[in-house]
């Protein structure tokens, strides 16, 4: 499936990241800054390469991009989003949720403090 799925150029990642902070400014200094383009490469070649289903990329994709730090700002809502048009761009969709309830998955996702398996499943709908 991995090799099957269409990923996110870096290039429409850092558009995500124009366009979240646009939406949705937490702090008055959030603004658009790169860290690392190689950063942002390095996720996507980490999960073309890693085995599994659309959403075990998926998780890939917002695990690392959250984690990667590549963007003075927004990481994990850019991570998120880009995890949206990701499934839709291969066929699939996220289950709707609270705001608050994707905050404090994030931030388990940033922190460490959920598996793979279990971001997988709520990603799915299913936990």
């Amino acid at each position: 499936m991995a090799n099957e799925a269409q990923y996110p150029s870096v290039d429409e990642i850092i558009e995500a990241n124009k366009k979240i902070l646009a939406e949705i400014q937490v702090k008055k200094k959030d603004k658009h800054e790169i860290l690392g383009i190689g950063k942002i490469s390095a996720v996507i070649a980490t999960c073309q390469e890693n085995e599994g289903d659309i959403y075990d990329q998926t998780a890939c994709l917002i695990k690392g991009l959250t984690k990667a730090h590549a963007f003075g700002s927004g990481n994990r809502r850019t991570a998120y989003l880009v995890g949206e048009i990701f499934l839709v761009k291969n066929g699939e969709k996220l289950k709707d949720r609270d705001p608050e309830e994707v905050i404090d998955m994030l931030k388990k996702v940033r922190e460490g403090r959920i598996s793979d398996t279990d971001f997988k499943k709520w990603l799915e709908g299913v936990g």
